[in-house]
């Protein structure tokens, strides 16, 4: 707001110097003015604004925040975005994004209850998005979480839960959690990391990697 009423006070005072003479203050249709001249004066002065606007629309990170009851189940699909899962402090689900694009207007987002289950979602619109989103979802222990992304990563640590993630380049990184019944990470070309942290292995695990191009591999912690 400050920034739009000091760009009304520039424009104001450049045009009023183009009316009139700085010295005799002259109107502008005094012949000896030059009118033609004075009129070009009044178009460079009416396009500031709008040479000027990339430089206070971009660059702006926005946010938004949602709080949700308990839910059995929470989806999450995404296009660009990143999403770390944490324990929440409380019973309740919260939702916290912050996001920029150079094209802000492309950028869509959802935060919905859905009666069974929590709906997380965003959307692009156009091409040569250029930017990020980011998400941070803290859920209560035992939510079935589904994760999707198309180049986003994913980081889920200390909790106890059943969990479907996958992206298609980003990477899947789990620390110190439990799983319930099963864990399924993916990636189509970036790393699926589970890292145990002193946890128990109990439930059902599921490795896959393509062939020629994936390796799975396992490592035991060393104990004192």
């Amino acid at each position: 707001m400050a920034l739009a009423v000091l760009f009304f006070i520039f424009i104001s005072l450049r045009i009023r110097g183009i009316f009139f003479k700085k010295k005799s203050r002259t109107p502008i249709w005094k012949k000896e003015t030059g009118l033609t001249y004075r009129i070009s004066g009044v178009l460079k002065a009416l396009s500031l604004p709008l040479m000027a606007a990339p430089a206070f629309t971009a660059g702006f990170e926005k946010k938004a925040e949602e709080t949700f009851d308990a839910k059995k189940e929470v989806c999450i699909k995404l296009i660009l975005g990143d999403c770390r899962l944490e324990k929440s402090s409380d019973s309740k689900i919260h939702v916290h994004l912050v996001y920029e694009y150079d094209q802000m207007e492309n950028f869509e987002f959802r935060m919905e209850d859905r009666g069974r289950y929590i709906n997380l979602e965003e959307d692009l619109k156009g091409r040569n998005n250029d930017g990020y989103s980011r998400w941070t979802v803290a859920v209560p222990d035992n939510t079935e979480i589904e994760f999707k992304s198309a180049t986003g990563n994913f980081k889920i640590q200390g909790l106890s839960l059943d969990v479907d993630a996958s992206t298609g380049t980003g990477d899947v990184q789990a620390a110190g959690i439990t799983l319930e019944y099963e864990g399924d990470f993916s990636s189509g070309t970036g790393d699926a990391v589970l890292m145990m942290k002193g946890k128990p292995i109990k439930g059902y695990f599921e490795f896959k990697c393509h062939a020629r191009r994936g390796r799975i591999g396992s490592r035991q912690e060393k104990t004192a």
